[in-house]
């Protein structure tokens, strides 16, 4: 049962920005092909490689007009997530 727990943990439902969705940090915009929402409005980059999206800190996905970018429920699908420390580790990056 702990087990489950645990593995229930690694995946989120994440829903893909539409597409005239900016991701912003603080005053800088970037260019984040992959980027997804969970329903808290966090944004992941999806990482092919992994296989699973990563929780990007401090970014934010806003729509033109600035407001906060929206949830679509009937596009989220359930992926693998784990933290950056993790995702470093696999990919070999120190």
């Amino acid at each position: 049962m702990w087990d489950t727990a645990s593995e229930c943990e690694t995946y989120k439902w994440l829903s893909p920005l539409p597409k005239e969705a900016k991701i912003k940090l603080e005053t800088v915009e970037l260019i984040m092909p992959y980027a997804k929402i969970d329903r808290r409005g966090n944004v992941h980059r999806y990482v092919p490689k992994l296989k699973a999206a990563v929780l990007t800190e401090n970014a934010i996905a806003v729509m033109p007009d600035g407001k906060k970018a929206r949830y679509d429920s009937q596009k989220a699908k359930c992926q693998k997530v784990m933290p950056l420390s993790r995702a470093l580790e696999i990919l070999g990056c120190k």
